[in-house]
């Protein structure tokens, strides 16, 4: 008896070890961590008491780095799942909010509607301040969701309903957790951003990224970073980005959002080149010479001949006319 409890404790720590894994791994695109969650989780009893708690954040997060990485049809699974395990209506609603993450992505307009139209009335039953500091996340997800489908006006109520919120604990209360204030950052962000505010969101969404890449949590920091981009249309963020989506697999749609913005990242020599090779192009095509380059780089003339060198053999072009007009055919600059 005594070593079946034991046994049953280890599951317990077991369990909840891999759910940690699975948010950090998930949070920080760490593909070798979530190796050792996918092949650790096969081997956990999940249908032991006790477990339905930590089955549910595997489940979550399955979803979530199933969505990073292209494969639709198993975060849709896995975001099922996670509804089906819920020990209480506010995770239900929040693996709802998943699910409807996942299919506003994949442009599903109309049944994410629909879906958040069901999470907004049962969210309604629900007794917000009884929740723990997890289960009312489920009014941050919702936000989002709420002004994806443009209702501003509801999406700014669930905030405010949000801020209203006593601490869900004192420890809480006595605790600066960072994550809590990017997921209200970015939330806000959202808010701002279907409603027009550009400068509003602008900022917020600067905010909760530096807080992201501080804590390592690159999922988020790279939404915030490509909405970023998209808004502004600079490319300051670009180094950051970049080496970012080396992480992803080649059908992420996040893969594909930051094609649209920046067309290098898709053509097959350009995203072959380094930052600093893509940086010169960049200024090369905005018709910078050598000098100009070299000072807004801070380098040497030579350093950046010897690159601009590189990027014609890249291109296989002889001179910088002729990698004007290829990079003109390829999409990659653009005349006008």
């Amino acid at each position: 008896r005594r070593l079946d409890q034991c046994r049953q404790y280890d599951r317990f720590l077991e369990a909840h070890a891999v759910r940690a894994l699975a948010i950090l791994a998930a949070e920080r695109l760490d593909r070798t961590s979530w190796m050792l969650v996918d092949d650790r989780a096969r081997r956990v009893e999940w249908s032991a008491p006790g477990l339905s708690g930590p089955w549910y954040g595997v489940a979550f997060f399955s979803s979530m780095h199933d969505e990073t990485h292209g494969r639709i049809d198993e975060a849709l699974r896995w975001a099922g799942e996670a509804e089906d395990v819920a020990a209480n209506e506010a995770l239900r609603l929040s693996a709802s909010c998943r699910r409807a993450a996942v299919l506003r992505t994949v442009g599903e307009r109309y049944a994410h509607r629909d879906l958040i139209a069901r999470v907004r009335r049962d969210a309604q039953q629900i007794s917000m301040t009884q929740l723990d500091a997890d289960e009312r996340q489920l009014l941050l997800a919702l936000a989002i969701e709420v002004a994806a489908v443009g209702d501003v006006l509801g999406a700014r109520a669930l905030l405010k309903q949000f801020d209203a919120l006593p601490h869900a604990s004192t420890m809480q209360s006595l605790t600066d957790d960072p994550r809590e204030a990017g997921g209200r950052l970015l939330a806000e962000a959202a808010v701002a951003d279907a409603a027009g505010d550009h400068v509003q969101s602008h900022h917020r969404y600067r905010e909760a990224f530096q807080i992201y890449r501080r804590i390592g949590y690159e999922r988020r920091a790279l939404l915030a970073a490509l909405r970023l981009g998209e808004l502004t249309g600079q490319t300051y963020l670009l180094d950051y980005v970049d080496r970012t989506l080396r992480k992803l697999s080649s059908r992420s749609p996040l893969l594909e959002r930051a094609r649209r913005h920046n067309p290098s990242l898709s053509d097959p020599v350009a995203s072959t080149l380094s930052r600093t090779e893509r940086a010169v192009l960049e200024l090369l095509c905005d018709g910078k010479t050598t000098v100009e380059i070299a000072s807004a780089r801070g380098r040497s003339k030579q350093t950046i001949r010897n690159t601009i060198s590189r990027i014609l053999t890249a291109f296989e072009v002889a001179d910088r006319p002729a990698l004007l007009r290829e990079c003109l055919r390829r999409g990659i600059y653009d005349a006008s």
